[in-house]
């Protein structure tokens, strides 16, 4: 998050696995709770995190930057490593 302060990106943490509202229509992410104009989502995680995430906020159609912290990561496929020149690139883009 002070990577993406430092840029003047305001930044929100979701945490996952937490066990959403019997109502609710979303898994981890109730799209409502996204403020307006914001311009991608990080997703930390693995492939299934990165599906869920997608899920949750289709409907949005705001892109997503999957980080991959599981093992296979053929979806989420910016490793730890890569993840400062990706967001570069993504502050490069918007």
């Amino acid at each position: 998050t002070d990577y993406l302060a430092a840029r003047g990106a305001v930044c929100s943490v979701c945490r996952g696995g937490e066990t959403p509202p019997s109502d609710g229509n979303y898994r981890f992410t109730d799209p409502a709770d996204i403020p307006e104009g914001v311009e991608c989502i990080i997703v930390l995680g693995g492939d299934g995190t990165l599906m869920r995430a997608a899920g949750d906020v289709v409907e949005r159609q705001i892109p997503l930057l999957g980080v991959n912290l599981g093992t296979l990561g053929y979806l989420a496929e910016i490793d730890r490593a890569s993840i400062l020149p990706a967001l570069g690139s993504v502050f490069q883009r918007i």
